[in-house]
């Protein structure tokens, strides 16, 4: 796993051909950012992305994730309420 992705093309998830996969946020007021993965019997993995650089975008590339793959993003942030 690549994090930050070199490939800052948009945000999102961009599933590549090889099975892997870029996931991309925009989260400003996050203190860290996860994508939790699902597999095909719902068991998760979690990935921490990283953030680009101080600016306000949270990536990561190669994560192995097939098409169809369930995710969800999970921001954190301290001293917020």
């Amino acid at each position: 796993m690549n994090a930050p992705s070199q490939n800052q093309d948009g945000m999102g998830s961009l599933l590549y051909s090889n099975g892997s996969a870029r996931f991309r946020v925009w989260a400003p007021l996050a203190s860290g950012v996860d994508v939790v993965l699902w597999d095909a019997a719902g068991a998760p993995t979690t990935y921490a992305l990283a953030n680009e650089n101080g600016t306000p975008n949270w990536s990561a590339d190669g994560i192995a994730a097939p098409a169809s793959t369930r995710y969800q993003y999970v921001t954190k942030t301290s001293g917020y309420s």
